[in-house]
Parts: structure tokens; C-alpha cells; sequence
């Protein structure tokens, strides 16, 4: 069984902090809050205990993202606009090896992946618009 953690990006926005604290309550995986201030990531995963770490995480700067998706089984991108973040996180989460779920997704992400998509289907699982599913983490 795989023990590396479910990583929720942009942890510490309206949605990414939903999808944490339900995250929590669903699976005992370890949970890592990433993003791009330090100071909110930390006092989030104080203020949620143990199992939960930061990590510094920017859509600009892609050796952070691989690092974050080196460490993780699951990436729960919560970061957007969608035409802003466009395809970073999700090839950083395939070029890792890592399960990618996007809350947003949007067609421009669906476009972008078009021509790695026998590498998707092959190596990991990607979820695009989606809602937290208990499927997807346990």
C-alpha cells in the first residue's frame, strides 16, 4: 500500500479548506496543506494536528510542485483560476507518478492534457470538476 500522503493545494482557500478538514474525518492518510504563504500553511496544520504538515508549493515555480508531488499519492488541486494554473500541477503530478484530482478542471485543462493521455490512462488516475468522492481516498 502506497503511505505517501494526499496533498491538498491551496489548502488554505474557501474550498481547499473544506477539502481538508473532510479529509481528515475520511482516511487516516497523512495530509499535507501546500501553498504559496507559509505562515497561513502553518497555522493550518497546527490548528489541525499531526497528521497534518506544510509545504511551500507555487504554480510558478514547477520544481516546488514536483517536490510536493514526489511526497504525495494524491494531489488536490484547489488553487485556481482554471486559466491561470492551466496544466502546472497536473504534469507535475503525471511526470511523479501521482493521482491528480482538479475541483475546477475546466475544459482548458482537459485541451491541454489531450496529447498525454494514453500516459495518463496508463500510469495514475486524474479527476477533473469533481467534489470530494470517499473512492478517491481511502
Amino acid at each position: 500500500m502506497d503511505n505517501r500522503a494526499i496533498a491538498v493545494l491551496g489548502a488554505y482557500g474557501a474550498t481547499g479548506s473544506i477539502v481538508t478538514k473532510k479529509l481528515l474525518e475520511l482516511t487516516d492518510k497523512p495530509i499535507i496543506v501546500a501553498g504559496r504563504n507559509l505562515t497561513k500553511l502553518d497555522n493550518l496544520s497546527q490548528s489541525l494536528g499531526a497528521r497534518v504538515t506544510s509545504q511551500f508549493a507555487d504554480i510558478e515555480q514547477p520544481e516546488t510542485l514536483d517536490k510536493l508531488a514526489r511526497r504525495s499519492q494524491i494531489i488536490i488541486n484547489c488553487v485556481g483560476p482554471a486559466h491561470f494554473v492551466l496544466d502546472k500541477v497536473a504534469i507535475a503530478a503525471l511526470d511523479c507518478n501521482c493521482h491528480y484530482i482538479d475541483v475546477g478542471g475546466y475544459d482548458i485543462l482537459m485541451e491541454s492534457l489531450q496529447t498525454r493521455q494514453t500516459e495518463i490512462e496508463e500510469k495514475v488516475s486524474f479527476v477533473y470538476l469533481c467534489w470530494l468522492d470517499t473512492r478517491f481516498i481511502r
